[in-house]
C-alpha cells in the first residue's frame, strides 16, 4: 500500500510545501495558510470549467477563494490522487473531471468546510468521495474508528452513493458500510461494531444506532458530508440532522451539498461549517442543454380523465423503444399504472414508491437498471440522487409542485451530456409552473399533441379492464392480509421459544415518536409551499398554525354532535344502557389484564385475575350499596348500638363515627378526620395511579 500512495503529495502555500504525513492533523494548518493567501471577493474562472463559480462571501460566513484554486483540470492524475484511486476511476470509465471535480477536490484534500451546488448528474458523488478516501489511505492502521459519515435524505440514493464509494474504494483497503432503514437491523449492528472506515446512512437510522447498538458512536470522527441537504430538511429530517451535529466532533471536516440555497440551508450550513468555501456549478436552476422539454396540455375535466389514456397512448407509441422513468403524485396512483401496463401488454414495467418494502424497492431499481424494465413508475422517491444509465425519457404525469421538484425529475435523463427528452402532462392548474420553468431556466417547451383517436382508444380499453383491476385489487388485499397474519404468527412464535431473551434485553429508546416525525415532515412541507409562493418562511408557520386551529375546532365542534346524537339515542333505551355498562366492564378487564401481564404473570394467568378481579370488583359494588341503604346511626331501630352514641354523627364533621376493629366489646371508637386520609392524599399526589404503577428507581438505573 505505501508504495501506491502518491509520493509527491504535498501542500503549497507561500512558497514553502511540507510533505503530508497525516493529512488529518494538517487541516489546521492548511487552513491558515490559504487563509493568509487569500484575496478580497471572488473570481469567475473561464476555461473548461466555466459553468463553475465561486460566489463573493456574504455577511463573513463564507471564506474567500484561496488563490490558486483551479476550476478545471486535464484529468484526475493532475488533482494529487494516489494509484489505487487512479486505477479505480480509470476502471469506470471516468477520463475527464467535471467543474464540481475539479474545484472541490483540492480544497477537500486541503481539509477545507464546502458549501457546494451542482447541476443534477455533475458528478457530486466522486467530488466528496475521492478526496475523503484519498486522505484515508494515509490513516493509522493500530486503531479502527469510523473517519466519514455521508448523510442522505432517501434509502434508493444512500444505496447508490454506497456503491459509487465502495467502486471506488475498490483497490484500497478502505470499508465501507450501508445503514438505512428496511435493512437487517441486527446485520448492521454486527457491521458497525467492526467500525468501517465510511459509513452511508439515513438519519432516522444512524440514530436508532447510535441510541441503542453498544459500541457503536461517532468520537473519532473525521469528516461528515450532508448530500442534498435542501431534500434533508424538506424531508423532515432537520432534527435529526441537529441530533447528529451534536454527536459529531466539532473539530470535523464538513461537506454539504444542496441543488438550492433556502434561508433552511443556510441555517444549517452556519450551524454545520466552519469558514467553508461557497462552490456553485450551474446553480442558476439550469436544465441540461441537451434535453428536449415537451408539454401535454389537457384543458377543461373532459381531457383531464383521459388522462391515463394519454400516458398509455404514449407509452405505446412514442416511448416504446426506450427506458423511460413515470412519475406520479402519489403511490396508488403509480401502482394502478403499473396493473394498466400490465393488463395492456405494454413493455415490461416495474414500480418504486414508499408501500414497498426496501428489497422490493431494491429488486425494482435493479430491474430498470439492467434493462428488464422498460418503464419505471415511481413517485418523487427516485426524483433525486439516481443515476441511472440510459434513460431515455421522463415523463411528468402528475406535474410536481415547485421548480425544483420538476428539475430534479428531469435531471434522471440527458445525463454527463448524452440526449433526453422530458413530457409533462400540464392541467389548468399547472400554468403556473409552465411560466415559472420558461422564466427561470431559459427553457424552450414544445407543445406534443396526442392523436385523439389513440386516446379514444386507449380509453375504451381502459374500461374493459376495469373488472380485471379490481379483481388484481381484492387479490393483493387477501395477498396483504395473509401476509400480516403470517407475520403475526411468527411474531408469536418468536415471543414464546425467546421470552427470556427478548424481555431480558434493554428497553429500545427512540428519538421521536412517529406523531413527531409526521408533525415536522408537515412543518417542512409547508415552508417549503410559502417559500416556493415568495412568501418566506413564516408565511408556513402562520399557515400551519391557522390550520390547526381549525382543525381542532372542527373536532370539537364534530364532538359535540356526536355526543348529542349518543345521548339522544341513550334517552330511554336500557339496551344502549347495559350495553355501555358492559364495555366499561370489558375495558376494565383488559387493562387489569395488561397490568397483570407487565407484573409477569401468564396469559392464562392474566385473563383469570382480570376476570377475579372484576367479580370482587362487583360483589364490593354491591355490599356499599347494601351498606349505604341501612341507617348509619341514631337512636331509632337499625343503629349500630343504642343509647351510647357510638353511630351518632360527629358534630365538627358531620359523619357518622366508626368503629375499629374487636366491635363495640373494645372500647376503641374514634371520630373521622375531617378531610381525606393520608393514603388519599398520596394517591392524589400520584395523580390517581397505585403505588405499583411507579418503577423503582434504583431498578430503573441498573436496567
Amino acid at each position: 500500500m505505501a508504495s501506491d500512495l502518491n509520493p509527491d503529495f504535498r501542500f503549497d502555500f507561500g512558497g514553502e510545501s511540507g510533505v503530508a504525513q497525516t493529512p488529518w492533523e494538517l487541516a489546521g494548518a492548511v487552513e491558515d495558510a490559504q487563509r493568509e493567501r487569500a484575496q478580497e471577493g471572488a473570481e469567475t474562472s473561464g476555461g473548461r470549467g466555466g459553468g463553475l463559480k465561486t460566489l463573493k462571501p456574504t455577511g463573513g460566513f463564507f471564506a474567500e477563494t484561496p488563490d490558486g484554486t483551479r476550476f478545471a483540470a486535464g484529468s484526475f492524475a493532475e488533482l494529487h490522487l494516489s494509484r489505487p484511486l487512479l486505477k479505480a476511476v480509470a476502471e469506470l470509465g471516468y477520463t475527464h473531471t467535471t467543474p464540481i471535480q475539479a474545484a472541490c477536490i483540492p480544497l477537500a484534500l486541503a481539509g477545507r468546510d464546502i458549501c457546494g451546488s451542482a447541476v443534477t448528474g455533475s458528478g457530486k458523488t466522486a467530488a466528496f468521495a475521492l478526496p475523503l478516501l484519498e486522505r484515508l489511505l494515509y490513516r493509522s492502521r493500530k486503531v479502527r474508528a469510523t473517519y466519514v459519515l455521508v448523510l442522505t435524505p432517501t434509502r434508493e440514493l444512500a444505496v447508490q452513493v454506497h456503491g459509487m464509494t465502495a467502486k471506488l474504494a475498490q483497490f484500497t483497503d478502505v470499508r465501507v458500510a450501508l445503514v438505512v432503514g428496511g435493512l437487517s437491523l441486527q446485520v448492521q449492528a454486527a457491521t458497525l461494531r467492526t467500525q468501517p472506515e465510511v459509513v452511508v446512512a439515513t438519519p432516522g437510522r444512524l440514530i436508532d444506532h447510535l441510541r441503542n447498538t453498544q459500541s457503536v458512536g461517532l468520537e473519532d470522527l473525521q469528516a461528515l458530508v450532508l448530500d442534498e441537504a435542501d431534500r434533508l430538511l424538506q424531508m423532515g429530517f432537520s432534527e435529526e440532522v441537529r441530533e447528529v451535529l451534536r454527536l459529531t466532533p466539532r473539530k470535523r471536516q464538513t461537506l454539504l451539498f444542496s441543488a438550492t440555497m433556502t434561508e433552511e440551508v443556510r441555517a444549517l450550513a452556519a450551524l454545520s461549517l466552519q469558514r467553508p468555501v461557497r462552490l456553485a456549478a450551474d446553480a442558476a436552476g439550469l436544465a441540461p442543454a441537451q434535453l428536449q422539454q415537451e408539454v401535454v396540455r389537457l384543458k377543461g375535466a373532459a381531457a383531464a380523465a383521459d388522462k391515463e389514456a394519454a400516458l398509455l397512448a404514449l407509452c405505446a407509441r412514442a416511448l416504446r423503444g426506450g427506458r423511460c422513468i413515470v412519475f406520479f403524485r402519489t403511490k396508488q396512483r403509480a401502482h394502478r399504472a403499473r396493473m394498466l401496463f400490465g393488463l395492456a401488454g405494454l413493455p415490461p414495467a416495474t414500480e418504486l414508491h414508499g408501500n414497498m418494502t426496501q428489497a422490493a424497492r431494491l429488486e425494482s431499481l435493479e430491474r430498470f437498471r439492467t434493462g428488464e424494465a422498460a418503464f419505471l413508475l415511481a413517485t418523487d422517491v427516485a426524483a433525486r440522487g439516481l443515476d441511472i444509465l440510459g434513460v431515455e425519457a421522463v415523463v411528468n404525469f402528475d406535474a410536481p409542485g415547485s421548480l425544483s421538484a420538476y428539475l430534479h425529475r428531469i435531471g434522471r435523463t440527458a445525463r454527463a451530456g448524452a440526449a433526453g427528452r422530458a413530457v409533462t402532462f400540464a392541467e389548468d392548474a399547472d400554468r403556473p409552473l409552465l411560466k415559472e420553468v420558461v422564466k427561470k431556466t431559459r427553457a424552450t417547451l414544445i407543445n406534443r399533441i396526442v392523436p385523439g383517436a389513440a386516446v379514444a382508444e386507449w380509453r375504451g380499453r381502459i374500461g374493459d379492464m376495469t373488472d380485471d383491476i379490481e379483481r388484481l385489487v381484492m387479490e393483493e388485499q387477501e395477498e396483504r392480509e395473509l401476509r400480516r397474519a403470517e407475520m403475526e404468527a411468527a411474531k408469536a412464535v418468536n415471543l414464546v421459544e425467546h421470552e427470556a431473551e427478548i424481555y431480558g434485553r434493554p428497553a429500545r429508546t427512540w428519538f421521536q415518536t412517529p406523531r413527531q416525525k409526521a408533525a415536522l415532515a408537515e412543518a417542512a412541507r409547508a415552508d417549503g409551499e410559502a417559500l416556493g409562493a415568495g412568501l418566506g418562511p413564516s408565511a408556513g408557520s402562520d399557515k400551519r398554525k391557522r390550520d390547526k386551529e381549525a382543525a381542532r375546532q372542527e373536532r370539537k365542534r364534530q364532538r359535540g354532535t356526536e355526543a348529542a346524537a349518543a345521548e339522544k339515542r341513550r334517552n330511554g333505551n336500557r339496551l344502549i344502557e347495559e350495553t355501555e355498562a358492559a364495555a366499561g366492564s370489558v375495558r376494565a378487564a383488559k387493562a387489569r389484564e395488561s397490568a397483570l401481564r407487565q407484573q409477569g404473570l401468564s396469559k392464562a394467568a392474566a385473563a383469570a385475575g382480570a376476570v377475579s378481579g372484576n367479580r370482587k370488583e362487583a360483589k364490593a359494588k354491591k355490599k356499599r350499596k347494601r351498606d349505604a341503604s341501612k341507617p348509619a346511626g341514631g337512636d331509632g331501630e337499625g343503629a349500630l348500638f343504642q343509647g351510647d352514641g357510638a353511630g351518632r354523627p360527629d358534630p365538627i364533621s358531620k359523619t357518622p363515627a366508626k368503629v375499629y376493629a374487636g366491635g363495640g366489646r373494645s372500647g376503641r371508637l374514634a371520630l373521622p378526620k375531617a378531610g381525606p386520609s393520608k393514603a388519599e392524599r398520596a394517591k392524589a399526589k400520584r395523580h390517581g395511579k397505585g403505588v405499583k404503577a411507579f418503577k423503582s428507581k434504583a431498578r430503573h438505573k441498573r436496567r
